[in-house]
């Protein structure tokens, strides 16, 4: 049944039932094509929410196509979710980077930790809940290329990880072969962003320059995410290429 009200007792994360608040006056016509959205504060003061929470709402309804964002002018209804859709198929093999002798990977931080409330919102965690933390730079032709942060629920983990054993290991082998969980879903999220002063010496470059960074959420069954990860590529040396492949049914 849908809702327009935040209910604090639902075990369910505050931004994915903002998002479906929102996501439903978009398909309900509340809201028309072309509409700009209120702002962030406004949305928090109705919602009773915090900027974060609306951040990650804002962020997936984007990377979902129900809104767009314009530079100096705001975020706007882009369409509503088409009815008919074509399914595509992506290959998630990361074997051309890890497995490629030209590249080098190096582990940084392989640890539980305390997640912030941004990623513990990605990952629908609860505030006492901890996760693990496999932080990774890829050196190619003697230079640095990325840096990936993956981050996974701790309830999921199979016991103790050791460094060597994850070093040349893409995300998704990570997830399937050493978690045992079988990814079903993965949504991306494309931006350009400023690092940390740490991240830039790792990378190279100066702490004031702009990175591309993609996130990604990988699902097993349902809503429930296993894991996010966000990767900073320099924008200098990077590029990237996406193929997609019409979905044999």
């Amino acid at each position: 049944m849908y809702s327009n009200v935040i209910d604090r007792a639902n075990p369910q994360k505050l931004y994915h039932q903002l998002l479906e608040i929102l996501r439903g006056l978009i398909e309900k016509g509340g809201w028309g094509v072309g509409t700009q959205m209120p702002t962030e504060e406004q949305l928090c003061s109705q919602y009773n929410v915090s900027k974060a929470t609306v951040r990650l709402a804002i962020a997936e309804l984007v990377s979902l196509g129900y809104l767009k964002k314009i530079q100096g002018k705001g975020t706007f209804v882009r369409r509503r979710k088409p009815e008919n859709r074509i399914t595509m198929l992506i290959n998630l093999d990361e074997s051309d980077i890890y497995h490629n002798s030209s590249y080098i990977t190096r582990v940084i931080v392989n640890k539980t930790i305390q997640p912030s409330e941004e990623i513990g919102d990605h990952l629908n965690l609860a505030e006492e809940d901890h996760c693990f933390l496999l932080s990774r730079l890829t050196i190619v032709n003697g230079a640095p290329l990325f840096i990936q942060k993956l981050y996974v629920p701790f309830s999921l983990l199979p016991g103790l990880i050791n460094s060597e054993e994850i070093t040349d290991i893409s995300q998704y082998e990570f997830l399937e072969n050493k978690c045992s969980i079988k990814i079903q879903r993965v949504t991306e999220m494309a931006d350009v962003t400023h690092i940390s002063k740490e991240d830039a010496e790792l990378l190279e470059s100066p702490s004031n320059i702009s990175v591309l960074r993609l996130r990604h959420i990988c699902y097993a069954h349902g809503d429930a995410p296993i894991s996010f990860s966000e990767s900073f590529y320099k924008t200098d040396t990077s590029t990237r290429t996406l193929e997609f492949e019409r979905l044999r049914m």
